[in-house]
């Protein structure tokens, strides 16, 4: 169970972004680019890509992320949403063992799948979104290696579905489960090797810079020390690339998630980009509130002082209950829908907020991030479409009349807001029900 273990807890929302004209006195400048520029006010996503199957073609050949190795049942499943798969060819999608209630088989996707990747950026294009932060774990990079394998395979759907959709994308790298002595060495490798990727039309820029994003330095318990942490920066300064910091919500304070110290203080200071990492460090609006009046606003200002820019994080609700109880199975698990979605008033709430700080850019955690209920992407309506047996949420739980593609009607209306310099409503707007973009 390695996998998730290493991948759920501090996956990244590894996302979203796009930023403002008004990080040029922070950045480097670069030779020009023909990549997309970035520009303000606008909202990209996470993108795991992590899920494998039997049969996918992935030397892996196994489920990965879906559940143990060992497959799909009430007591191994570590998702806690059903995906609806409709829009994939059949073809494509495993049989899990599970059974829906009418007795047909439940089936599930493999991200290393082309068409699968491509239906993605199809919906992204078709509802708005303007693409994703594509998230690899160092840990998972080693050459030659399956897990290496299937990352690069899925960093090739990306890449084609990006530039066939006009979708952007970039890389990001947590490092969360990586070797200290060998995590610096390891993404500098892959971004070497990776330059089809950066130098593609679609890749997101700033001024010609390519755009990275490293996320999990200055955790309390995560590996790297602030010298692993300045290797990497230096490298990248070197290759004139613009760092995005996936970093701790206490950033700042040095408390909480955060490590502490005058070496810790100068590592944040050297990002281009702060994106504190707030998925489940609140749970309700009034803590939201409470979250960007006593911190997010000082984060703000402390960061344009030293010429950075904070990307606020975004995320729906939070579920992880099976992926804890396949971890932990000594453990009692936490409950369904820890961090309720409120038929998506949450979400469009902290929106709302961010924007009315006047935040730059919006980081989107997760499209795809079904193990701890944060995604965007199609999932099941009713109780009718999910197998029988596990304990699983579903688009209607305590949200009457929601469909499968609520979330990403709610993410392209309000993208729409951003792109065009509006002020979100208090309320989502209604015509997000219904079944058709």
């Amino acid at each position: 169970m390695a996998e998730i273990l290493t991948r759920r807890e501090f996956a990244l929302g590894t996302a979203g972004l796009l930023l403002s004209a008004s990080l040029a006195a922070g950045c480097r400048s670069g030779p020009k680019g023909n990549g997309p520029a970035i520009s303000p006010s606008r909202l990209i996503f996470g993108y795991q890509g992590w899920f494998g199957t039997p049969g996918d073609g992935s030397t892996l050949d196994r489920w990965q992320h879906w559940s143990t190795a060992q497959g799909p049942s009430a007591g191994t499943l570590a998702i806690d949403h059903w995906p609806d798969v409709s829009d994939y060819p059949s073809r494509l999608l495993a049989d899990t063992g599970l059974k829906l209630p009418d007795g047909r088989p439940a089936l599930l996707f493999s991200s290393y799948r082309p068409e699968v990747v491509a239906t993605h950026f199809q919906w992204m294009a078709t509802y708005g979104i303007d693409g994703v932060f594509l998230n690899h774990f160092a840990v998972e990079l080693a050459p030659q290696s399956p897990q290496r394998q299937f990352r690069d395979g899925v960093t090739a759907n990306v890449t084609q579905s990006a530039e066939d959709t006009g979708r952007r994308f970039a890389l990001m790298y947590d490092i969360t489960g990586a070797d200290p002595s060998e995590l610096v060495q390891s993404v500098q490798h892959h971004w070497l090797a990776s330059r089809q990727q950066w130098s593609s039309r679609q890749y997101l820029q700033h001024r010609g810079r390519p755009v990275v994003g490293i996320w999990g330095f200055g955790f309390v318990g995560r590996p790297g020390t602030p010298d692993h942490a300045n290797q990497m920066l230096d490298f990248f300064s070197a290759q004139d690339v613009v760092v995005m910091g996936g970093v701790p919500a206490r950033w700042r304070l040095g408390v909480v998630d955060s490590q502490s110290g005058p070496e810790w203080s100068a590592v944040y200071r050297r990002f281009d980009l702060i994106s504190p990492w707030t998925v489940d460090r609140y749970h309700n609006l009034a803590q939201m509130r409470r979250y960007e009046r006593d911190i997010l606003r000082a984060d703000v200002a402390a960061a344009a002082n030293f010429g950075a820019a904070v990307a606020p994080v975004v995320y729906p609700g939070y579920s992880n209950h099976n992926v804890r109880k396949v971890e932990d199975p000594n453990e009692p698990p936490p409950s369904l829908n820890s961090v309720p979605r409120r038929r998506g008033q949450f979400w469009w709430s902290q929106v709302q907020s961010f924007q009315r700080l006047g935040a730059p850019f919006i980081y989107g955690a997760m499209f795809d991030e079904l193990n701890e209920g944060t995604a965007m992407l199609k999932f099941t309506e009713d109780r009718a479409r999910v197998p029988v047996g596990p304990a699983l949420l579903t688009v209607d739980t305590g949200e009457d009349g929601a469909s499968p593609d609520h979330y990403l009607r709610l993410a392209g209306m309000a993208n729409r807001f951003l792109h065009e310099g509006q002020a979100l409503p208090t309320e989502p707007p209604r015509e997000v029900s219904g079944s058709n973009p």
